[in-house]
Protein backbone atom coordinates (compact mmCIF):
# COMPACT_ATOMS: atom_id res chain seq x y z
CA UNK A 1 0.00 0.00 0.00
CA UNK A 2 1.38 3.33 -0.99
CA UNK A 3 2.17 5.71 1.89
CA UNK A 4 1.63 9.56 2.21
CA UNK A 5 4.24 12.20 3.23
CA UNK A 6 2.94 15.35 4.39
CA UNK A 7 4.87 18.94 4.03
CA UNK A 8 4.01 22.65 4.92
CA UNK A 9 7.17 24.46 2.78
CA UNK A 10 7.10 27.10 0.41
CA UNK A 11 8.93 24.50 -2.67
CA UNK A 12 8.44 20.75 -3.41
CA UNK A 13 10.29 18.38 -1.37
CA UNK A 14 12.81 15.59 -2.94
CA UNK A 15 11.02 12.88 -5.15
CA UNK A 16 9.69 10.55 -2.23
CA UNK A 17 10.86 6.68 -2.11
CA UNK A 18 9.38 4.17 -4.22
CA UNK A 19 5.60 3.64 -3.56
CA UNK A 20 5.17 6.81 -1.08
CA UNK A 21 3.81 10.16 -2.27
CA UNK A 22 4.46 13.54 -1.04
CA UNK A 23 1.69 16.30 -0.68
CA UNK A 24 2.84 19.57 0.40
CA UNK A 25 1.26 23.26 0.63
CA UNK A 26 2.84 26.35 -1.44
CA UNK A 27 1.28 29.43 -1.62
CA UNK A 28 -2.04 28.87 0.07
CA UNK A 29 -2.65 26.09 -2.30
CA UNK A 30 -2.09 21.28 -2.06
CA UNK A 31 0.61 19.97 -4.44
CA UNK A 32 1.35 16.72 -4.71
CA UNK A 33 4.71 14.85 -6.24
CA UNK A 34 4.24 11.13 -6.92
CA UNK A 35 7.77 8.95 -6.22
CA UNK A 36 8.58 8.60 -9.96
CA UNK A 37 9.14 12.34 -10.16
CA UNK A 38 6.67 13.48 -12.24
CA UNK A 39 5.53 16.99 -11.87
CA UNK A 40 3.44 18.45 -8.97
CA UNK A 41 -0.06 20.11 -9.76
CA UNK A 42 -2.12 22.17 -7.70
CA UNK A 43 -5.21 20.67 -5.71
CA UNK A 44 -6.50 22.73 -3.59
CA UNK A 45 -8.88 25.80 -3.95
CA UNK A 46 -7.90 29.24 -2.55
CA UNK A 47 -8.51 29.86 1.00
CA UNK A 48 -11.52 31.55 2.76
CA UNK A 49 -13.97 31.24 -0.42
CA UNK A 50 -17.77 33.03 -0.09
CA UNK A 51 -21.03 31.58 -0.80
CA UNK A 52 -21.41 32.06 -4.70
CA UNK A 53 -17.78 31.74 -5.17
CA UNK A 54 -16.98 30.29 -8.69
CA UNK A 55 -13.40 29.28 -9.27
CA UNK A 56 -11.70 28.86 -12.08
CA UNK A 57 -7.54 28.06 -13.73
CA UNK A 58 -5.79 31.23 -15.08
CA UNK A 59 -2.89 29.32 -16.25
CA UNK A 60 -1.14 28.59 -13.12
CA UNK A 61 -2.76 29.20 -9.72
CA UNK A 62 -6.70 28.34 -9.14
CA UNK A 63 -8.29 32.04 -8.60
CA UNK A 64 -11.96 32.79 -7.18
CA UNK A 65 -14.78 34.82 -8.59
CA UNK A 66 -16.64 36.54 -6.59
CA UNK A 67 -20.37 36.17 -6.91
CA UNK A 68 -22.02 39.12 -9.55
CA UNK A 69 -24.29 41.20 -8.91
CA UNK A 70 -28.00 39.84 -9.22
CA UNK A 71 -29.55 39.50 -12.64
CA UNK A 72 -26.23 39.75 -13.79
CA UNK A 73 -24.45 37.22 -15.99
CA UNK A 74 -21.78 34.56 -16.42
CA UNK A 75 -19.48 35.50 -19.75
CA UNK A 76 -16.78 34.86 -21.27
CA UNK A 77 -14.32 37.71 -21.00
CA UNK A 78 -10.64 38.73 -22.35
CA UNK A 79 -8.83 35.88 -20.39
CA UNK A 80 -11.03 35.25 -17.83
CA UNK A 81 -14.82 34.49 -16.86
CA UNK A 82 -16.44 37.41 -15.68
CA UNK A 83 -20.06 39.19 -14.48
CA UNK A 84 -21.86 41.49 -16.69
CA UNK A 85 -24.88 42.80 -17.41
CA UNK A 86 -27.41 40.79 -19.65
CA UNK A 87 -27.71 43.19 -22.80
CA UNK A 88 -30.82 41.40 -25.21
CA UNK A 89 -31.14 43.22 -28.27
CA UNK A 90 -33.83 42.41 -30.40
CA UNK A 91 -34.06 42.52 -33.97
CA UNK A 92 -35.89 45.32 -35.48
CA UNK A 93 -39.38 44.73 -36.94
CA UNK A 94 -39.31 44.82 -40.99
CA UNK A 95 -42.34 46.73 -42.43
CA UNK A 96 -44.03 47.30 -45.95
CA UNK A 97 -46.48 49.28 -46.05
CA UNK A 98 -48.33 51.47 -48.56
CA UNK A 99 -50.92 54.40 -49.08
CA UNK A 100 -52.55 54.28 -51.91
CA UNK A 101 -55.42 52.57 -53.40
CA UNK A 102 -55.80 49.01 -55.21
CA UNK A 103 -58.09 47.19 -56.32
CA UNK A 104 -58.47 43.41 -57.08
CA UNK A 105 -61.72 41.98 -59.29
CA UNK A 106 -60.36 38.40 -58.71
CA UNK A 107 -62.21 35.43 -56.57
CA UNK A 108 -59.22 33.99 -55.63
CA UNK A 109 -56.66 35.22 -53.60
CA UNK A 110 -53.64 37.22 -55.28
CA UNK A 111 -50.79 39.42 -53.86
CA UNK A 112 -51.87 42.50 -52.66
CA UNK A 113 -49.97 45.05 -54.14
CA UNK A 114 -46.36 46.29 -51.75
CA UNK A 115 -47.17 43.00 -49.58
CA UNK A 116 -44.22 41.10 -49.29
CA UNK A 117 -41.37 40.71 -46.80
CA UNK A 118 -38.33 37.98 -47.47
CA UNK A 119 -36.93 38.20 -43.78
CA UNK A 120 -34.79 35.61 -43.70
CA UNK A 121 -34.77 32.25 -41.67
CA UNK A 122 -36.43 32.34 -38.67
CA UNK A 123 -39.93 32.22 -36.51
CA UNK A 124 -41.74 35.64 -37.03
CA UNK A 125 -44.85 37.15 -35.56
CA UNK A 126 -47.09 38.48 -38.85
CA UNK A 127 -49.16 41.30 -38.58
CA UNK A 128 -51.14 42.33 -41.96
CA UNK A 129 -53.76 45.13 -42.30
CA UNK A 130 -55.49 47.11 -44.47
CA UNK A 131 -58.32 49.49 -45.31
CA UNK A 132 -60.90 47.52 -47.29
CA UNK A 133 -64.29 48.04 -48.98
CA UNK A 134 -66.46 46.32 -51.34
CA UNK A 135 -66.96 49.14 -54.50
CA UNK A 136 -71.10 48.47 -54.57
CA UNK A 137 -71.72 47.55 -50.80
CA UNK A 138 -71.90 44.15 -51.10
CA UNK A 139 -70.01 40.99 -51.52
CA UNK A 140 -67.10 39.85 -49.44
CA UNK A 141 -63.41 40.93 -49.67
CA UNK A 142 -60.93 38.56 -47.99
CA UNK A 143 -57.46 39.00 -46.50
CA UNK A 144 -54.79 36.57 -45.92
CA UNK A 145 -51.81 35.54 -44.70
CA UNK A 146 -49.05 33.74 -46.57
CA UNK A 147 -45.88 32.24 -45.84
CA UNK A 148 -44.18 30.76 -48.64
CA UNK A 149 -46.77 30.18 -51.23
CA UNK A 150 -49.15 28.78 -48.55
CA UNK A 151 -52.17 30.06 -46.74
CA UNK A 152 -51.37 30.29 -42.80
CA UNK A 153 -54.67 28.28 -41.10
CA UNK A 154 -56.90 30.92 -39.41
CA UNK A 155 -55.20 33.78 -40.28
CA UNK A 156 -58.57 34.97 -43.11
CA UNK A 157 -60.25 37.85 -42.32
CA UNK A 158 -62.94 39.76 -44.47
CA UNK A 159 -65.38 42.53 -44.43
CA UNK A 160 -68.75 42.28 -46.27
CA UNK A 161 -71.36 44.25 -46.87
CA UNK A 162 -69.69 48.13 -46.84
CA UNK A 163 -69.26 50.66 -49.34
CA UNK A 164 -67.07 52.60 -46.65
CA UNK A 165 -63.58 51.52 -45.69
CA UNK A 166 -63.07 49.60 -42.64
CA UNK A 167 -59.87 48.07 -41.35
CA UNK A 168 -59.09 44.75 -41.78
CA UNK A 169 -56.21 43.08 -40.14
CA UNK A 170 -54.94 39.48 -38.83
CA UNK A 171 -51.41 38.15 -37.62
CA UNK A 172 -50.04 34.77 -37.55
CA UNK A 173 -46.94 32.89 -35.79
CA UNK A 174 -44.72 31.56 -39.37
CA UNK A 175 -41.27 30.28 -39.44
CA UNK A 176 -39.94 30.76 -42.78
CA UNK A 177 -36.14 29.29 -44.21
CA UNK A 178 -33.83 31.56 -46.11
CA UNK A 179 -35.36 33.36 -49.52
CA UNK A 180 -38.95 32.37 -48.67
CA UNK A 181 -41.38 35.12 -48.41
CA UNK A 182 -44.41 36.12 -46.24
CA UNK A 183 -47.14 37.81 -48.65
CA UNK A 184 -50.67 39.43 -47.66
CA UNK A 185 -52.80 38.26 -50.04
CA UNK A 186 -56.74 39.11 -51.03
CA UNK A 187 -59.41 38.31 -53.09
CA UNK A 188 -63.37 39.88 -53.64
CA UNK A 189 -66.44 37.39 -53.88
CA UNK A 190 -68.11 40.29 -55.89
CA UNK A 191 -70.37 41.55 -57.16
CA UNK A 192 -68.20 44.54 -57.94
CA UNK A 193 -64.40 44.92 -56.92
CA UNK A 194 -62.75 45.10 -53.81
CA UNK A 195 -60.74 48.20 -52.48
CA UNK A 196 -57.75 48.36 -49.78
CA UNK A 197 -55.76 51.37 -48.68
CA UNK A 198 -53.44 52.23 -46.24
CA UNK A 199 -51.86 48.66 -45.80
CA UNK A 200 -49.30 47.55 -43.84
CA UNK A 201 -47.51 44.21 -43.65
CA UNK A 202 -45.37 43.93 -40.40
CA UNK A 203 -42.96 41.42 -39.56
CA UNK A 204 -41.09 40.61 -36.16
CA UNK A 205 -38.75 38.04 -35.37
CA UNK A 206 -39.45 35.94 -32.13
CA UNK A 207 -37.16 33.81 -31.98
Amino acid sequence: MSKILLANQSAAPDTPAAGKTAIFTKSGGLYIRKDDGSEYAQMAAPGSPSAGDILYWNGSAWTSLALGTQGHVLQAGASAPEYAELVVNPAPAIIAEATDTVETFSDTDVLMPDMTITPGAGKYLVIGSAMFRTTNGAGFAYLSIYSNGTQVAASERYVTGTATFFECSSLALVTVADSQDIEVRWRDSGPGNAEANNRQLLVHEVS
